[in-house]
């Protein structure tokens, strides 16, 4: 599961079967924030830990996700597949 950030410009960094993380930029803080805000309303908020330029959390799913603002309009986006 993979929601999309608002910015469409980035690259792939893993891409397997129980892995997808990706470099995303034209991202300023602010949409970073939004993209979090977005994340935790679809769910990602069960044992979820945020702070200003970090977000980890869990769906009901099992889904992990890390969003991470790196600067530079830069953020990272990792998530993690349930283990069957």
């Amino acid at each position: 599961m993979f929601l999309p950030p608002e910015s469409t410009m980035g690259k792939t960094d893993v891409n397997t079967s129980d892995r997808y993380c990706v470099w995303i930029g034209n991202t300023p803080i602010k949409s970073y924030s939004a993209y979090v805000d977005k994340l935790m309303s679809a769910g990602f908020n069960v044992d979820y830990s945020r702070s200003e330029k970090w977000f980890k959390a869990k769906n009901a799913e099992g889904y992990d996700i890390l969003a991470e603002y790196l600067g530079y309009d830069t953020m990272y986006i990792w998530v993690d597949v349930p283990e069957e």
